[in-house]
């Protein structure tokens, strides 16, 4: 897929759209570049949230973890990270991603971490529908999720869309959301036209 670059100008036509507290983000796909961003996000997470996020406060990027992230084909593996325009640099502050299942392929697992200073503002609404635009793209029609019984905001985020649980192992609770629930608000349109145009342009060959 194409190289990405941060716009910290504002965006132009790309998917940038404002938190709770007006901070702008740009939504946009991981690309082959993106490598020491992504690591300088995780590195901003604390060892509670990468346990939220991994069952490991102790949780590493090895390189071959990298190295699936940014190389993802964006269409069994979707990698969407959201950036802080109003920050220098516009750091990396949040990650989402779903996997296709390889038995049931309009089924995929999503899972999102986000960086510390950004949790409870908003950005993992936007993240699911950055994931959202990529399934419709994609051919997925249902995510899933494995997510602690104690993450309250991640399931917040998910149960007030209209996904249930439809099983538990151990401390985990398995989430299903079906992408055609009544209760999931529509995409914005302004950010949908954008999110569509860069999830197609990440299926595209280099």
């Amino acid at each position: 897929m194409p190289t990405k670059s941060a716009d910290p100008g504002g965006g132009g036509d790309r998917a940038v759209a404002p938190l709770e507290d007006g901070t702008r983000v740009l939504l946009r796909p991981a690309g082959h570049d993106d490598g020491p961003a992504i690591l300088d996000g995780f590195a901003r997470c604390s060892a509670d949230t990468r346990y939220f996020r991994f069952l490991s406060g102790g949780y590493q990027l090895t390189d071959e973890r990298l190295h699936a992230l940014t190389e993802a084909d964006h269409r069994d593996h979707a990698v969407w990270l959201a950036l802080d325009l109003d920050a220098p640099g516009a750091p990396v502050a949040a990650l989402a991603r779903f996997v296709r299942s390889t038995t049931v392929p309009h089924v995929a697992e999503v899972a999102f971490i986000v960086a510390d200073a950004y949790q409870g503002r908003g950005l993992g609404r936007l993240l699911l529908d950055a994931l959202r635009v990529s399934a419709a793209v994609d051919g997925v029609t249902t995510f899933v999720a494995q997510v602690l019984a104690e993450n309250e905001p991640m399931k917040a985020l998910l149960f007030h869309r209209g996904a249930h649980a439809v099983g538990r192992s151990g401390p985990e609770l398995r989430i299903q959301l079906a992408l055609d629930a009544p209760a999931l608000p529509p995409v914005p349109p302004h950010l949908g036209w954008a999110l569509r145009a860069e999830a197609e342009a990440a299926t595209r060959p280099a």
